[in-house]
């Protein structure tokens, strides 16, 4: 009788796979976007941050903190949060349907 082991090993790459990010509209310069890859982003959002909200045609997080709107959402892989002072989390919503 002959045994036959194989082994699974996953493709290690030297070099990080190509990441396509988002980049923010001219006219949103009081808006900072930040980006992580998701598999990186583990922490859990702060506790102001448990609005469900529509946004890129996904579900995402925005903030019921009043100095600060925070709106977070996964896309490809990548989380993103918008963050501003001056503007609301329905203006940011609209920021982030401009997102190229």
């Amino acid at each position: 009788m002959t045994l036959l082991l194989v082994a699974i090993v996953p493709l290690i790459r030297d070099e990080p796979l190509p990441v396509r990010r988002l980049h923010m509209p001219d006219d949103a310069q009081d808006v900072e976007l930040t980006w992580l890859p998701d598999r990186l982003a583990n922490e859990p959002p702060p506790a102001s941050v448990r609005i469900p909200v529509s946004i890129r045609g996904t579900t995402g997080l925005a903030s019921v903190d009043e100095t600060v709107a925070i709106v977070l959402w996964t896309e490809r892989g990548i989380a993103y949060r918008l963050l501003s002072d001056t503007r609301s989390v329905g203006d940011l919503v609209l920021v982030a349907a401009r997102l190229r």
